[in-house]
Formats: C-alpha cells, structure tokens, sequence
C-alpha cells in the first residue's frame, strides 16, 4: 500500500506545499516516512521500494502522488530516487467496473467495512514533527487500506481472467469476462 499527505494550502494563490509524510504498507505493518523532517532527503530504504520492480505499490489516485513526489525532486540529486517501476492505481480500476461511489472510504464501504476518516486529521499539519497519535493511526490505515482494497478487488474480479497487454507494465485489470476491452 501507498500513499502521501501534505499540509494542506487554503488558498488559491498559495504554492502547494511539498509532500510531507510518505507511507508504504503490506499486509502486516506499516512504514511511515515524515521526509518534512528529513531537509527534502529521500532515505535509501523508500528509494528501493520505489525503483525496485518487486514492490508494486498499491493506492487510490497514486499516480497523482507519485507524480507530486517525483515532481518535488526533479531539480536535485534525488529525481532518480523517487522513480517509480511499478504501481496499480485502484481508482483507475474502479472507474473501470463503474461502482457507485467513488473514493477510498466509498470503495470500503462497497466491501463492507466502515472506515473512519476523519477531516479534521486529513486536513491537518502534516509537516509537525513529531506526528500526533491520530496523524499517524490515520495515515498507517490509509496505506494499508490500499492492500485491502486490492484483495477485495482480487477476490471479485481477479479469479477469472488477467488481462494485461504489456504495454502499459504499470497497471492491471481483473476480470471475469475475456471479452472485457480495458483500453489498454
């Protein structure tokens, strides 16, 4: 699983402000990097996960993440650190299979699982150092959320037929019917 926060800017006119706090989740644990306290470094230990092929990062609207990620260290040393090989965007494969209601908690509910998403921490200073407790039990569930959305969506869609054409390494479409076009 995969996500970002960001102190969120109130104003049109104000620069957006850099991402703040890089979390990373599998099935188990959850890894919490606040780069807001590190000068803008990116560790060795998030660069492997990025740029190696072997961890496929999951997230809903993670290429806007990446994108904002990469986009953040494209004018120092650490541009080639935030490269990503391989992720699935579980927005993308939602709008896909057309469900009702769009987001993260919405695609939650769809599976039967009630999650808590409080506004007042999404919309709070991710760039304090140290996080408080609500900061970081709301980002380590946001992360790993992705994972279980992903065997949700497996369990539903993936038992049929994998459709991936190959030429777009970076996302994979579950489904049932082998006649299903993805576009792709």
């Amino acid at each position: 699983g995969f996500d970002t926060e960001t102190r969120p800017t109130f104003s049109k006119v104000a620069k957006k402000n850099k991402v703040a706090l890089v979390q990373f989740a599998s099935k188990n644990v959850a890894c919490l990097i606040h780069l807001a306290s590190m000068n803008g470094k990116v560790p060795e230990m998030m660069t492997k996960i990025l740029r190696e092929k072997e961890y496929v990062l999951l997230g809903f609207g993670i290429k806007t993440d990446l994108k904002e990620l990469k986009t953040e260290h494209s004018g120092n040393a650490d541009k080639e650190r935030v490269d990503v090989k391989a992720f699935i965007d579980l927005a993308t494969i939602w709008v896909v299979f057309k469900h009702e209601r769009p987001g993260m908690k919405g695609m939650a509910n769809h599976y039967g699982l009630n999650v808590e998403k409080p506004k007042a921490i999404q919309i709070s200073n991710w760039e304090n150092s140290p996080l408080k407790e609500g900061q970081v039990k709301y980002a380590a569930e946001d992360a790993s959320l992705g994972v279980w959305l992903a065997e949700q969506l497996y369990n539903e869609y993936g038992r049929g037929y994998i459709k991936n054409s190959g030429e777009h390494r970076n996302f994979h479409f579950f489904t049932k019917d082998p006649n299903y076009d993805t576009g792709i």
